[in-house]
């Protein structure tokens, strides 16, 4: 039994992808996702303690992961994944029913120490492989939540944003959408006026925030990784003045209420018209602060030419 603590995410990717699983009958798989413990909102709303909260639920998972790892002693083909975002993995090659039934106990004595819901077995099927490719795609999409949570912990982020925005000279946009082609479009609408920044998924988008501080976000309502009024959430817990702008093919009226609660200053559907999304952009208080600032700067130049 090996423990895969280093790119754990690709290893099980490249593991479950190889043609020495595909067929195979003797192949148990077991899951502990601690990162499901994890309180997003408390760490949202209390960036003091993220730090501490992170190394608590890092040390819980080692703890966990190094137990494993002794109870499977016996069993000398599989490996232990340790992903970065604290979950579990756990494949195993049977050579025979003790190592079977050595898979089963250490699930079962696992699995009930810890909070329910958290933690699954079975065998390794085709099925099973396409079901956690998917999973190590979601595994990846929390490392990039737990890169920006340590960001958010950064007492000089506020500081650091206000310096990306002091010295633009046109208002900065992103656009968060996960479809190319919708992205590619909305960019042609708004090219001319603004400068544009594009990004693919939920975590993506929050990181970017802190590290452009665009005046306005354009935010589709499922982007992966984290849904749209979440990451709305998390971007006016970072920056109370942020502008979002929510989009979505359809319009259920659910939807726009719990769009506006998350803190959206608009939502409009797709497609929608080009002068009403420049509109709604252009009322974002960091735009309009850049044109006053834009124009005190041309009337200081002519002040001084003159």
């Amino acid at each position: 039994m090996h423990k895969i603590t280093e790119n754990p995410e690709q290893h099980i990717q490249n593991y479950i992808s190889g043609s020495t699983v595909k067929g195979a009958k003797n192949i148990g798989i077991m899951r502990f996702a601690l990162s499901r413990l994890l309180d997003r909102e408390a760490l949202i709303y209390n960036p003091e303690q993220i730090l501490e909260t992170l190394g608590k639920n890092k040390g819980r998972a080692e703890k966990v992961c190094n137990a494993i790892f002794e109870k499977l002693q016996s069993i000398e083909q599989g490996y232990i994944y340790l992903c970065q975002d604290n979950d579990i993995i756990v494949i195993a090659r049977f050579k025979n029913q003790d190592d079977a039934n050595t898979f089963k106990e250490t699930y079962q004595s696992i699995a009930k120490c810890l909070s329910t819901g958290v933690s699954e077995t079975s065998m390794l099927t085709d099925e099973t492989i396409e079901r956690y490719k998917g999973i190590v795609q979601e595994r990846l999409m929390n490392v990039m939540m737990v890169k920006a949570y340590i960001m958010m912990a950064d007492h000089n982020l506020a500081k650091k944003m206000e310096a990306a925005r002091k010295n633009r000279r046109r208002p900065l946009v992103m656009i968060a959408d996960h479809e190319v082609q919708n992205a590619s479009f909305i960019c042609k609408l708004i090219e001319t006026e603004f400068d544009v920044l594009k990004v693919s998924s939920g975590p993506e988008a929050i990181i970017e925030y802190m590290k452009k501080a665009p005046d306005s976000v354009v935010l589709d309502l499922a982007p992966p990784g984290l849904g749209g009024m979440d990451v709305s959430v998390c971007i006016k817990a970072i920056d109370l003045n942020a502008h979002i702008i929510m989009m979505s093919v359809d319009v259920i009226e659910e939807q726009i209420i719990d769009s506006f609660n998350s803190g959206a200053s608009d939502f409009l559907k797709k497609p929608f018209n080009q002068k009403r999304f420049v509109a709604a952009i252009k009322r974002s208080n960091y735009i309009n602060g850049d044109k006053r600032k834009l124009e005190e700067m041309e009337s200081a130049d002519e002040v001084f030419l003159f």
